[in-house]
């Protein structure tokens, strides 16, 4: 057999031609995996978006809950410090300004009769 320019040719047409389609292909695939990729990404993006939109509302709920108890929580402070000088006021008025009185006996019983008893059988003197 004989070498024939013209068959190389046509072999070599053939060849670059099925190369070049080879390529063709492998990039189509690259670019079918890419936009896979990317169309993976923004289904992933809107639901992301969308569980966010929905968070918002439970979010604020949840925040206005929150000052509320915080506000209940000012006002009794507030009325505990109202109760706390209405106290003051009603033990001021009830003393004689002096420092409170501290008992260094204590009776062994919770009777009055019995600490009537003690106070006149054990008289104390200053």
């Amino acid at each position: 057999m004989a070498f024939s320019p013209l068959l190389f040719r046509l072999y070599a047409s053939d060849l670059a031609e099925a190369v070049h389609g080879l390529a063709r292909e492998r990039q189509e695939r690259l670019m079918s995996v890419e936009v896979k990729g990317l169309a993976d990404i923004v289904r992933q993006a809107k639901e992301a978006v969308a569980l966010a939109s929905s968070a918002g509302p439970k979010l604020r709920d949840s925040a206005q809950r929150v000052v509320d108890k915080v506000s209940q929580v000012n006002d009794m402070i507030k009325q505990l410090d109202a109760a706390d000088a209405d106290l003051g006021a009603a033990i001021g008025a009830m003393s004689n300004g002096g420092p409170p009185l501290t008992d260094t006996e204590t009776p062994s019983s919770n009777s009055p009769a019995e600490a009537t008893v003690n106070l006149v059988k054990y008289p104390k003197f200053s």
